[in-house]
């Protein structure tokens, strides 16, 4: 029984390759930069306040049907105005679960509150970028990568 062999498209196989390396590159620009928006060259050059733990607890996510995340709501004032925030460190919220994360923030502690200047309502406790925005940006990058080798070797075997 003979079986033709499956064309190959090379034009459409190039094409999808570009959009792929399109699409990966500026996920990973997206990430970068709302990072950066979001904290600022430096997250520890913003100006501080002092704040204070008014939740600190390990709840059941309402996400995940089996999982739990943590909750640590703080307050801070600034210029006699009173904010809340959950936000412990640049590019997540407090749903990043880690009992260390609890005991290190309980429950009426006073904490410094790192916030900006143009817009007071965000903040965090904690001036560094998350776990989550490094595995994103990492992830988006070496598909990036992966995308333009391959797409390099598709060119020059053509």
């Amino acid at each position: 029984m003979n079986v033709p062999p499956l064309s190959t498209d090379n034009t459409q196989k190039g094409c999808i390759l570009f959009f792929l390396c399109l699409i990966s590159f500026f996920t990973f620009i997206y990430f970068s930069y709302t990072s950066f928006v979001f904290c600022g060259v430096s997250p520890k050059d913003n100006p501080t306040t002092k704040g204070i733990i008014v939740k600190s607890s390990i709840e059941k996510s309402k996400i995940e049907r089996r999982g739990y995340s943590i909750n640590v709501t703080y307050e801070y004032y600034i210029e006699g105005k009173k904010y809340l925030s959950s936000r412990i460190c640049c590019d997540t919220s407090a749903n990043e679960f880690s009992k260390d994360i609890i005991e290190k923030y309980p429950f009426d502690s006073e904490v410094t509150v790192y916030y900006r200047e143009n817009k007071p309502s965000f903040s965090v406790i904690e001036p560094r970028l998350g776990r989550s925005g490094f595995v994103l940006a990492f992830a988006f990058g070496i598909l990036f990568i992966g995308t333009l080798f391959l797409l390099i070797f598709e060119a020059r075997n053509q």
